[in-house]
């Protein structure tokens, strides 16, 4: 109390045991007990031992030194136990202390409902985490899957723009069938991707067109198509073997021998619903495409069936503007040039004469008793002869000569590069090959002879009309002569060339 007047501690963190006021003492008392006194009537402690030390405490004499230097006067045992066994139990001392397990059954039974909701609580909180982790697990499973539909979406959509890029930029180039079949690839992950046209009118064959084979394109090549998936393919039988290729098919030597695992195609028809072939890709490993991927495939398939039948249409239209373009420049029966393009190359070389003062000649050729062959053996016959005829006179011209039908039994001859004295030698040449020809039908050997005007083409040459007039005008000089002549035009005399 003392202390506490000074400041120095707090009388209410003080615990005075049985405290009492006197009236005549100014300061707090407690029972008139010794301060161990309460070990001797502990519980936990030997009889024995609780005995010894009431004895001890009894004996103490008041006028000993110790007692009265620790003024231990008035201390007694008690004779009644009850106030001190009430403050050691409110206090949880002595026998009353509260042991660990002591602690826990009065934690538990006076929070026993705060527990029970704590436990409750937990239960719920771990029912919803284990609910909350599965619905995690299958959100990231859903989050997965939809990332890989996501990803196959955008390469199925690099692959169409592509193809539509390519429909655009390649529709007359090789290589568009060629991006196709890299894109095919890329798409499924595939080492190998082929496009084949049926090779044979029975459709049992079939001709690669273009091959992709990881690192490159590969040579072309036929092979037949029994016993082989393609077969089941183009018989709309089977579109996708995700894995075990090779032995689903084992005649099919090649994906044996390839170690093909996997198989995918689709057939290409045309837009009247031909078929015309597949384009297939495999690989050695399994394959297990998604279903929004598979239609890519048909796709590309109706794509490449398209500009395959386009390419088709595109070369037989080439073929008939070829044919056409031949049937206006040929003559029908002999297949040598009409008299429209022998005059297109003659207009060619008079220009040639005039600007670069060039010297051509021109020979004009009629044959001699040709009406007599027509009129006795009929027109076959004389179609015959001047196809046969046509042959002789076409290994006598150069390389660089044109030789013509003009019409009926005329031709002509445009010599380029050529003086007239040798334009007279190679007329000398056509004139000997018509004379020791012999025509044979029916039996009959038939002989007929030619008359050859010739004119030179020259930068003095007025005009074509004139051109064509002059070896005219000569052959029917020759003519006059007495046939099988040669005559060339500006000369007084004509020479003789009878056979």
């Amino acid at each position: 109390e003392g202390m506490a007047s000074a400041g120095e501690i707090k009388l209410s963190d003080i615990k005075v045991l049985g405290a009492k006021r006197v009236s005549k003492f100014p300061f707090l008392l407690s029972t008139e007990l010794y301060p161990e006194w309460y070990f001797s009537a502990s519980k936990i402690i030997p009889n024995e031992l609780k005995a010894e030390i009431a004895r001890a405490l009894l004996a103490i004499n008041r006028n000993d030194p110790a007692a009265k230097a620790g003024q231990y006067i008035g201390w007694i045992n008690p004779v009644d136990a009850t106030p001190i066994e009430e403050l050691l139990k409110k206090l949880k001392a002595g026998p009353y202390r509260v042991t660990h397990s002591g602690l826990l059954n009065e934690f538990i039974a006076q929070y026993s409902y705060r527990l029970m909701a704590i436990f409750i609580a937990i239960l719920a909180l771990s029912g919803a985490f284990f609910y909350v982790t599965k619905l995690n697990r299958r959100f990231t499973q859903t989050q997965a899957k939809l990332k890989a539909e996501i990803a196959n979406r955008e390469r199925a959509e690099h692959a169409l723009t592509s193809l539509a890029q390519q429909s655009l930029e390649f529709t007359k180039e090789e290589l568009f069938f060629k991006l196709c079949l890299t894109e095919l690839a890329q798409l499924f992950g595939v080492k190998y991707a082929f496009i084949g046209l049926f090779a044979d009118a029975d459709k049992s064959r079939i001709k690669t067109y273009a091959i992709w084979s990881g690192e490159g394109f590969v040579d072309n090549f036929e092979y037949a198509l029994a016993g082989t998936p393609c077969q089941d393919v183009l018989n709309l039988n089977l579109e996708l073997i995700e894995s075990g290729a090779a032995q689903k098919y084992p005649e099919d030597v090649m994906l044996s021998d390839m170690g093909i695992e996997s198989y995918f195609g689709a057939p290409l028809v045309s837009a009247e619903g031909a078929m015309m072939g597949l384009v297939s890709v495999f690989d050695t490993k399994p394959m297990h495409p998604a279903k929004d991927l598979r239609a890519v495939l048909k796709i590309f398939a109706n794509r490449i069936a398209m500009e395959i039948q386009r390419k088709c249409e595109e070369e037989a239209l080439q073929g008939m503007a070829e044919q056409l373009s031949y049937q206006a420049s040929h003559d029908v029966l002999t297949n040598l040039l009409n008299r429209r393009e022998f005059e297109v190359r003659t207009k060619a070389a008079w220009i040639s004469a005039k600007n670069q003062h060039k010297q051509h000649a021109l020979c004009y050729l009629d044959l001699d008793r040709f009406k007599e062959v027509n009129d006795t053996y009929g027109h076959q016959a004389g179609d015959a002869l001047l196809i046969q005829i046509s042959t002789a006179l076409s290994a006598v011209v150069r390389g660089s000569d044109t030789l013509a039908r003009l019409g009926g039994d005329e031709f002509g001859v445009l010599l380029l590069d050529c003086p007239l004295e040798r334009a007279r030698e190679i007329a000398q040449k056509l004139l000997e090959a018509v004379t020791q020809f012999r025509f044979q039908h029916a039996g009959h050997e038939l002989q007929v002879g030619v008359s050859i005007g010739v004119a030179a083409i020259g930068p003095d040459c007025l005009d074509m009309h004139t051109l064509f007039q002059a070896a005219d005008s000569s052959c029917y000089q020759a003519k006059g002569l007495g046939r099988n002549c040669i005559h060339i035009h500006g000369d007084k005399v004509a020479g003789s060339g009878e056979a």
